[in-house]
């Protein structure tokens, strides 16, 4: 089953969140972006950075803005060399900070000391997030969902997921809260077996 393709950028300050300081509560939002800033879909051009959060530690020692490139845009992103990935992402903050840069009158606010990044579709073991990609006509297959349910599942490892339970599967965290649940059926008879029969 193919997996989405996304991946996590982020921009590092030192200073920790100095957004806040102005009032910023660090949450970018970009709809449409010039064309070097965008990846070319069809007749449309999309945003590299679609969106941004502030994900800076509680301690605030350090200030952290994530940055999601997602599908086709991380592909792209994905087959540019660092220093190229890293410079569109100043293009991208300069171009977000730039009022507040005129603003507050001091330069660069908005340059990261460093960048880190993960890319969910290089690890190993995940192969991409952030849930399992369908192909037209899959879902409506009865074949399939009864394929599913009647799978060898582990002994003793319960999958608290989206379309694990019994029942039709839906796209919800549903899955390990059905009272039919093998996971529901477990924590009852440990339930039963710890408290009930001493």
């Amino acid at each position: 089953m193919p997996m989405g393709t996304p991946r996590k950028f982020m921009a590092i300050y030192n200073c920790g969140p100095w957004w806040r300081e102005y009032g910023y509560n660090g949450d970018i939002l970009a709809s449409g972006l010039p064309k070097e800033l965008s990846v070319s879909i069809e007749e449309d051009e999309v945003p590299i950075f679609g969106q941004c959060f502030d994900t800076s530690p509680y301690s605030q020692e350090f200030g952290v803005l994530t940055c999601f490139v997602e599908g086709r845009q991380n592909m792209y992103f994905s087959s540019l060399i660092e220093e190229q990935q890293q410079d569109l992402m100043q293009q991208f903050l300069r171009l977000t900070f730039h009022d507040l840069e005129m603003e507050s009158k001091q330069s660069s606010l908005w340059e990261p000391d460093y960048y880190e990044t993960y890319n969910w579709s290089d690890d190993t073991y995940v192969r991409g997030a952030y849930t399992a990609y369908f192909p037209p006509g899959v879902l409506s297959v009865p074949e399939w969902w009864e394929a599913y349910r009647c799978i060898e599942k582990v002994p003793g490892v319960f999958v608290a997921g989206a379309d694990y339970h019994v029942g039709f599967g839906t796209v919800t965290l549903k899955g390990p809260f059905a009272p039919d649940s093998k996971l529901q059926i477990c924590q009852a008879n440990e339930y039963r077996l710890h408290h009930v029969e001493k």
